[in-house]
């Protein structure tokens, strides 16, 4: 079923930009995935949503940061894309145990408004005179002070486009509707980027979204400007294919983009090798990409669980903290499908 108002943008413009396409199917205020809360978790699971000790690791990863002393007062956390806000609730829940810090201020980048009503809820309890939470729509309202920011499974729901390549020329692949149907349609373009890409052949398909690359760059300045370090987890190989890498869910199966417009959940591969060239561009440090499960196993992932696991008496407990720790690390799970990359404005040393 085709939403009445994506009809009528295809049939206006004689087709739209893939981009155009994915941001209506996931972000339309009336229509979009993300709007409807009841569909957040049932399509796909995050790594925050599997167990507390994801986030647990990302706080002592925090706080290893500020005890190095290389960024001024670094008692300030950003959060992009906070879903349900779980991530960040068992972030602020493990820093409140360590007690080193008189006041963090916690800044939420949320676009969608019934999910920022629905992270009000459920951060609701935890905020005190020690825990500030501000909901924030775009960067420059970001405090100009050192901040820990971090993203989990952000990037890759981002808009994109396509282009292929025929016959040393580049072609744009726009949605149309045609026969009741929607389908890919191939259009030339003036596009530059054939121009930085080498080595592609007839057929390569080229992935790019200038959504990535602005907000990525709006993190980076303010990370040269400010001092500060950006954790960012997302989907995808180390070095991106020069294929058609999206994909869309559906109570829970893979299908194709075209066939539950709006009720799908839509990803791709992030090409973290550009990330990199960005982030040299404003003379920022980088590590990685490494697996998930590895920056897990350097911030404590095993011995949190023994300390868990110690404390408990029931057996199907412990079996199912054991199940989530082998989703979260598991080579053959999240361990190595995720990756991890961390960007810095001074250099660290991680024995990775």
């Amino acid at each position: 079923m085709i939403p009445r108002e994506l009809k009528k943008k295809l049939m206006k413009k004689n087709g739209i930009s893939l981009s155009e396409y994915i941001d209506f199917c996931l972000y339309d205020k009336s229509h979009g995935y993300y709007e409807n809360i009841s569909r957040i978790g049932h399509d796909f699971t995050t790594s925050p949503e599997v167990s507390q000790l994801f986030g647990e690791c990302i706080s002592i990863f925090f706080l290893y940061l500020s005890n190095l002393n290389l960024f001024q007062d670094l008692n300030r956390i950003a959060e992009f894309g906070p879903g349900n806000g779980t991530l960040i609730s068992d972030i602020i829940r493990s820093l409140n145990s360590y007690n080193k810090f008189n006041k963090i201020n916690i800044s939420l980048f949320e676009k969608s408004k019934n999910l920022i009503k629905h992270q009000k809820q459920n951060l609701s309890n935890l905020i005190n005179p020690n825990i500030e939470i501000t909901w924030l729509n775009k960067i420059e309202s970001l405090d100009k002070n050192s901040h820990f920011i971090v993203c989990n499974e952000l990037f890759d729901a981002f808009p994109i486009n396509q282009y292929i390549v025929r016959n040393n020329k580049l072609y744009e692949r726009r949605v149309v509707y045609k026969n009741k149907k929607l389908l890919f349609e191939e259009y030339p373009t003036s596009s530059k980027l054939l121009n930085k890409i080498t080595e592609l052949k007839d057929g390569d398909i080229i992935e790019h979204s200038c959504e990535i690359e602005k907000l990525i760059s709006q993190i980076f300045n303010h990370l040269r400007l400010y001092g500060g370090a950006f954790l960012l987890f997302d989907y995808g190989p180390y070095q991106k294919a020069n294929v058609s890498t999206i994909q869309a869910i559906f109570k829970k199966k893979k299908c194709c983009i075209f066939e539950h417009p709006s009720r799908a959940d839509i990803t791709h591969h992030i090409n973290f090798v550009r990330l990199k060239e960005i982030s040299k561009e404003y003379n920022l440090f980088s590590i990685g990409p490494i697996p998930q499960s590895k920056f897990l196993n350097m911030f404590g992932i095993n011995e949190r669980l023994d300390s868990i696991l110690k404390g408990l008496s029931s057996n199907k407990i412990k079996k199912k903290l054991e199940s989530e720790f082998f989703r979260l690390t598991s080579q053959a799970e999240m361990g190595e499908l995720f990756k991890c990359m961390i960007f810095t404005s001074k250099q660290i040393k991680l024995l990775i």
